[in-house]
């Protein structure tokens, strides 16, 4: 079963910005990473209805996975 996500950028203010939707786990992942590309800001994607951050993009260098590992972005 592949779930939803939604991708945001954390902006220097604090607030979220919502970049766009995505289906299935791999592709938020892989457009997690996309995004970090293009901005200095913090991003990651959630899954709405349970909250769960699955990905995160620390100032487009990292990406770090719910399950606490580490991939330097391609």
């Amino acid at each position: 079963m592949n779930r939803d996500y939604d991708l945001f950028e954390k902006l220097p203010d604090g607030s979220d910005l919502w970049r766009r939707h995505v289906h299935g786990l791999l592709e938020a992942h892989q457009e997690v990473v996309e995004m970090s590309k293009t901005t200095k800001n913090d991003c990651f994607a959630m899954h709405l209805k349970t909250k769960e951050i699955i990905a995160r993009a620390q100032a487009g260098q990292t990406i770090r996975h719910n399950n606490g590992t580490t991939d330097w972005r391609e």
